[in-house]
């Protein structure tokens, strides 16, 4: 008996400590943001999906589609590259150009954005903790975009919304929207289009899309930024959660120049109108691949303001990866890390209203207290 359980301490003691350091190493990976398979540590908040009667209604209704090569959504696929990437939940969206084409009706829009959003909650059904939805509107059908935020959020459970940035631009009357919105503290992801008064196939290059792709998006993202400072949105719907796809387009790089152009505007310093859009903007790194990109972007964003997104699956495997991997090499703390990767995008998540704020007071909100000010 002795001799039996000295053998069986010489051989399995070992043997578990081996496992024991295997598994606390590979935590350890996971920690610091090393990118691979398995059980994710990356919450993805730009991540899009294509119904198949979404394809097929912009092939009947769109001449092109603004650069994007547009396929059929597979979830299976989505799951593989998940869990390829360390990801372990992805928010889906509807990409540009969203369901209100310009030469279909109102109720069309309607019809194709209940449909749409109802396919997303049906996924995120099916495949529970792992997707979640940002539902789209009807913008610029302000009422149908009101009917379905309300259903979005009552029914359907949705975390969010995506809006164009190009529908945010000159469009006081989106306000009965922004009201609902601020009244459920909702997440609005702001996501690019094509500029007003372009088309689909102008200015391309030997098979590139010099302007649209290359340059106008994100430029259309820092357009509805600056009209929403100047319009004073933060200050007048302060509940609201907003997200800029692509780090922002390049107001973090260009905000010197915004601020001292629309801090006198506003009645403030340029000091105070960059802090209020550091701080009250959330800023995902989708197509974001540069160390010179990542340090102008978070030396600008406040802390817990950044957010891992893929822009899955416009940017394609090997991009992800590329993008991926430069984020897991620079030098943040492995708080920072793990706020820009899952942290921040959870605590954003999980604090969703389903019900009306209104008559019970308004919900406690984290924003600074220089957005109440003029």
């Amino acid at each position: 008996m002795s001799s039996s359980w000295t053998w069986w301490r010489l051989w399995t003691v070992p043997v578990c400590a081996t496992l024991i350091v295997i598994s606390v190493l590979r935590v350890t990976d996971f920690g610091r943001g090393a990118g691979g398979g398995g059980a994710g540590v990356r919450v993805d908040v730009h991540h899009h999906f294509c119904p198949p009667f979404y394809w097929e209604y912009l092939a009947e209704h769109r001449s092109g589609d603004g650069g994007l090569n547009y396929t059929h959504f597979d979830e299976k696929s989505s799951l593989r590259m998940m869990d390829r990437m360390g990801i372990a939940k992805s928010v889906l969206s509807l990409a540009t150009p969203g369901v209100a084409l310009p030469n279909v009706d109102q109720q069309t829009w309607r019809h194709m954005a209940r449909a749409v959003n109802q396919y997303g909650a049906q996924v995120v059904k099916d495949h529970a903790g792992r997707f979640g939805l940002f539902a789209s509107l009807t913008l610029p059908d302000v009422q149908g975009a009101v009917d379905e935020a309300t259903y979005a959020l009552d029914v359907l459970h949705a975390d969010g919304f995506i809006v164009g940035a190009n529908q945010i631009l000159g469009q006081d009357s989106n306000e009965p929207l922004y009201e609902l919105l601020n009244d459920r503290g909702s997440v609005v992801l702001i996501h690019p289009d094509l500029l007003p008064g372009s088309t689909d196939s102008s200015h391309s290059f030997e098979g590139l899309d010099v302007y649209n792709e290359m340059a106008d998006f994100l430029l259309d993202t820092v357009h509805a930024l600056n009209f929403m400072m100047i319009t004073r949105v933060p200050q007048r719907f302060p509940n609201i959660k907003w997200i800029t796809a692509h780090g922002g387009g390049f107001w973090p790089y260009s905000s010197s120049r915004f601020a001292y152009t629309i801090g006198p505007y506003l009645g403030m310093s340029p000091e105070k109108l960059t802090q209020i859009v550091s701080s009250f903007f959330y800023f995902d790194t989708a197509g974001l691949a540069g160390s010179v990109s990542i340090q102008a972007l978070t030396d600008f964003v406040q802390p817990g303001h950044v957010l891992f997104g893929s822009d899955w699956p416009f940017v394609g495997i090997e991009l992800l990866q590329t993008c991926i991997s430069t984020w897991d090499s620079y030098h943040f703390s492995s708080n920072t890390r793990r706020s820009i990767y899952s942290a921040a995008a959870e605590s954003l998540l999980s604090n969703k209203t389903y019900y009306s704020t209104k008559g019970v007071g308004s919900p406690p909100s984290d924003q600074p207290s220089l957005l109440l000010s003029h």
